[in-house]
């Protein structure tokens, strides 16, 4: 009878064990597929990694978007890209969703979030001159990162905007920029979302 009883209780635990194991494949699997539609980058001193979106066309340099931005410890939080030829020094972040008005905090030029540089680029990918020497191609480069409880709240509400239009407006100097995002940008959103959600899943059965 003894013998029986602990029978089962190692059959109940195979099965548990087996059954959390699996469970963890899953989610490790699901991870390595999501970090592909992303840029991820290695911290190696940290052995640690941070996923963003992939850049568009190879070689242009205009960007004009928000992204979300993930760590390997499942934190997420939203940036800010603006480059182009001149400066619209935006601060902050607006986002529509239907009727819904969410705003960043505004972000000091001074925050090491954000940064604002002067790129040059010379080479065979820019414009040559008619005596065939290269002509120098200068763009702007403005980078804005949002890391509160608030702007959190924000990634979330875009990433389950469903079939909502989100709008955004970067905001807050003397030039603005608007667009639409598009489906391909939601999905990334909601992506992102997952996976800085398994990322602290997997992170809490680890410790």
């Amino acid at each position: 009878m003894q013998r029986r009883a602990v029978a089962t209780v190692l059959v109940v635990l195979g099965v548990t064990w087996g059954g959390a194991t699996a469970s963890a494949q899953d989610s490790d699997a699901r991870i390595a597929r999501l970090k592909r539609s992303f840029d991820c980058t290695d911290v190696p001193s940290a052995s640690a990694f941070v996923c963003s979106l992939k850049d568009g066309m190879v070689g242009s340099a205009v960007r004009k978007r928000i992204e979300p931005v993930v760590t390997s410890t499942g934190a997420i939080f939203l940036r800010s890209v603006y480059r182009d030829r001149d400066w619209i020094y935006h601060d902050h972040v607006e986002i529509r969703i239907g009727d819904e008005v969410l705003r960043t905090a505004t972000v000091l030029p001074t925050s090491p979030n954000m940064s604002r540089r002067d790129v040059q680029r010379t080479g065979s990918n820019v414009n040559r001159r008619r005596n065939g020497r290269n002509q120098r191609d200068d763009f702007v480069d403005e980078r804005v990162s949002y890391r509160g409880a608030d702007e959190g709240a924000i990634v979330k509400a875009i990433a389950e905007a469903g079939p909502a239009p989100v709008n955004m407006q970067l905001a807050g100097g003397p030039r603005t920029f608007e667009k639409t995002l598009s489906d391909d940008e939601k999905r990334l959103f909601a992506e992102a979302y997952e996976l800085a959600g398994l990322l602290r899943a997997r992170g809490a059965t680890r410790e």
